[in-house]
């Protein structure tokens, strides 16, 4: 009667150390190419001219200017913050705009959700406009 021998299951397979140290230098060199991307794509719109034009006790518009340096017209994710005169955020809102290429245009967006109520004498003195980059860590 034949004999068979029963395979392992399952096989360790222990990996190598010089592909261990390849990969490492693979994510090490990653992450460094995707900072250097996202600081490229941040220089390609200038965001300027901002400023609260008009508000009330529920809303407020904020106008702002970007410029698209580039040849080709991006659309991007933009995030809007507003402070009160102790610097503190009242509010935010997320928007994303399509910019054309070569172009500078202005903007004017209204919020009108904010995480906290205003107080009696308070009011909305600056307003941030920046580009937005989903981060990793």
């Amino acid at each position: 009667m034949p004999y068979f021998d029963r395979l392992e299951f399952p096989r360790n397979h222990n990996i190598s150390t010089t592909i261990k140290f390849v990969l490492f230098i693979i994510v090490i060199l990653a992450i460094i190419g995707r900072s250097v991307w996202i600081n490229h794509r941040k220089k390609s719109l200038i965001i300027t001219n901002v400023e609260v034009i008009e508000s009330s006790r529920t809303t407020i518009d904020v106008g702002f200017m970007v410029t698209n340096a580039k040849d080709y017209s991006q659309k991007r994710e933009f995030l809007i913050k507003v402070y009160d005169d102790d610097k503190k955020e009242i509010g935010s809102r997320m928007i994303r705009l399509d910019n054309p290429a070569n172009s500078t245009k202005r903007y004017r967006k209204v919020l009108s959700k904010f995480k906290r109520p205003l107080g009696e004498n308070e009011k909305f003195t600056n307003a941030e406009v920046t580009l937005y980059e989903p981060s990793i860590f």
